[in-house]
């Protein structure tokens, strides 16, 4: 299996290259990633300036290349420019903190499966818990049991137009065992939010903050609440914004057929 790997905080983090020692277990593993770290920039791409690729080494031997661009350039390029045939699968991540609720859509680590689900490859993005951090191949090794869990059970028929979101939540101690793996739905929670404001030799800047230990969600089987409850959320995500019940229902109405309001015709917008 060929695997393209990215993320959103650089070629050098090192959650990047933890995931990448777990990934070899499957296949070959192409690391296409931002030179710089690129969080919260969502589903942005890099179109009014060039784009310039740089062969770098990390980790020894290790080589990747570091684009000037955001996650989502860094697959549109590799696939169109560095990859002689699409891979198998495209992964994303390590996110050291989770990518849930609203930061799905800011997100440059989701972004970057969803672009992967855009050009009809199986992709999966994988955030964990910032706690996290100090135990970086143990992270990666859960990401690889999820992985296979997808890999089994994900429709074949459905596998270009699905990005999987996975968010690992804080480990529990060796002796407790793997966390269970759930398969959610998408909760577009707001989470509490506030700019800390700063004072610098007579100059004010705001910083924001999310108060991550605030977050909380009562639906259960929703991703927010899954993670909260210390178990692994996994939610295959669509490429697509329309709201088909809405849809629906707006076009549900007695005598009226597609486009039409009764006897009126539906204004176009």
């Amino acid at each position: 299996m060929h695997i393209l790997l990215t993320n959103d905080d650089g070629v050098f983090a090192p959650a990047l290259w933890a995931l990448r020692e777990s990934l070899l277990r499957l296949g070959r593993v192409t690391v296409v990633a931002p030179r710089t770290e690129q969080s919260g920039v969502g589903h942005a791409i890099t179109y009014l300036a060039p784009i310039t690729a740089e062969r770098v080494r990390v980790q020894g031997d290790a080589e990747a290349y570091a684009i000037s661009g955001t996650p989502a350039d860094c697959v549109k390029f590799a696939l169109l420019e560095l990859l002689s045939e699409p891979p198998e699968l495209v992964v994303s991540g390590i996110n050291l903190g989770y990518n849930v609720g609203h930061y799905v859509f800011y997100s440059g680590t989701v972004a970057a499966a969803v672009e992967g689900a855009m050009n009809g490859i199986r992709s999966v993005a994988f955030s964990t818990a910032g706690s996290n951090a100090g135990d970086l191949s143990a992270i990666a090794a859960q990401a690889l049991r999820v992985l296979k869990v997808i890999l089994e059970r994900s429709p074949r028929e459905a596998d270009g137009a699905l990005a999987y979101n996975v968010n690992l939540p804080e480990l529990p101690g060796p002796s407790q065992g793997d966390p269970r793996i759930l398969f959610t739905h998408h909760k577009a929670s707001a989470f509490p939010e506030r700019y800390v404001k700063e004072e610098t030799q007579g100059a004010v800047a705001y910083q924001l903050d999310i108060p991550w230990r605030e977050v909380t969600s009562s639906e259960e089987g929703c991703d927010v609440h899954v993670v909260q409850a210390g178990m692994i959320s996994v939610t295959p995500l669509r490429a697509t914004l329309t709201d088909l019940d809405s849809l629906r229902a707006l076009d549900s109405r007695e005598g009226s057929g597609p486009g039409e309001e009764g006897s009126e015709p539906r204004p176009r917008t």
